[in-house]
């Protein structure tokens, strides 16, 4: 993955910004870091979370000379690509994904599922943990599918670089704990049928 745990937005607030381009293919990162999920900190360490351990310490707080240093940070942003033989056949994308607090995901630039948030991805800071989407309050593990015709259609994908982008939120400014890691991404195609009946 690459990620940003910096406390910077990935755009620029000036100019008439665009603040959803960091989930597409056209946005370059400048110094994001890349590593192996998953990402997680207990009160800035590396310790067992109800998902287990994570495997990249990711900041709790702004750092050091920031002008909100020691508070703790509201956003996260991920990516990563992955490749899809035949789209054309694509009748579902099925995920398995851990997280604490809130979660947006993004493939190709389009919102497909948001949880714990503020309704229409316009959260940009901590969630609340507005829960739209009802969960159990201890539970961050979410198996979700998307199988609808009209938004897989609307995903445009391709057999290389599909880019999927995952926002994650603290639900306050007093939480001592975060964690993601998407466990797994499946596709599920349709049957073509043979063009004869005998072989």
């Amino acid at each position: 993955w690459e990620y940003n745990d910096f406390g910077v937005w990935p755009f620029d607030f000036e100019d008439g910004y665009d603040e959803y381009r960091w989930t597409t293919e056209a946005y370059v990162p400048e110094d994001w870091k890349t590593a192996k999920g998953p990402f997680g900190s207990i009160n800035g360490e590396l310790a067992e979370h109800t998902a287990g351990v994570p495997n990249t310490l990711i900041n709790l707080w702004f750092p050091e000379g920031h002008d909100q240093e020691g508070e703790v940070l509201p956003n996260y942003f991920f990516r990563t690509t992955f490749d899809v033989a035949d789209p054309e056949s694509v009748e579902a994308l099925l995920f398995d994904m851990w997280f604490d607090d809130a979660v947006t995901v993004y493939i190709n630039g389009v919102m497909v599922r948001q949880y714990n948030c503020f309704m229409g991805g316009e959260n940009m800071g901590y969630s609340g943990c507005d829960r739209d989407t009802p969960l159990d309050i201890t539970s961050q593990h979410l198996p979700f599918k998307i199988d609808d015709p009209t938004l897989l259609d609307s995903l445009n994908l391709k057999e290389e670089g599909n880019l999927i982008a995952v926002e994650l939120y603290q639900c306050s400014a007093y939480s001592d704990d975060i964690y993601f890691d998407l466990t797994s991404l499946r596709v599920q195609r349709s049957i073509k049928e043979l063009p004869f009946t005998d072989v």
